[in-house]
Parts: C-alpha cells; structure tokens; sequence
C-alpha cells in the first residue's frame, strides 16, 4: 500500500495536491522521532530556513 493511500484512509478529505509529506531526518545530533515524543518537534525544525510547507489556503 502507498502512504498516501493509507493517509487518505485515516482522513478521506486529503487530497495529494493540497498536501506534503514530510519525512524528517536524522540531523546528526538527535532523531526526529524522538524530539516528536519529548515535544519539541516545532522547535527542532526551526533550524530550517526554506519555507517547505507552504501550500495554497483551502
């Protein structure tokens, strides 16, 4: 199964144009994985500097 399939089975109104999947990686000094269980995953991708998540308002 493709990931955005099953995404689109947990919320049927996503539609692949409207949306971006973002898979974080490892930084070289922590997992994203775990920065998101503590919390502070916002503030851990602020270290990013292009705006990659932008998309057209609904």
């Amino acid at each position: 199964m493709l990931l955005f399939n099953l995404l689109e089975q947990l919320e049927p109104s996503l539609k692949p144009k409207d949306t971006k999947i973002h898979l974080a990686r490892f930084n070289g000094s922590e997992r994203p994985i775990n920065v998101f269980i503590e919390g502070r995953f916002d503030e851990w991708q602020l270290w990013q500097s292009r705006r990659n998540f932008s998309r057209q308002p609904a």
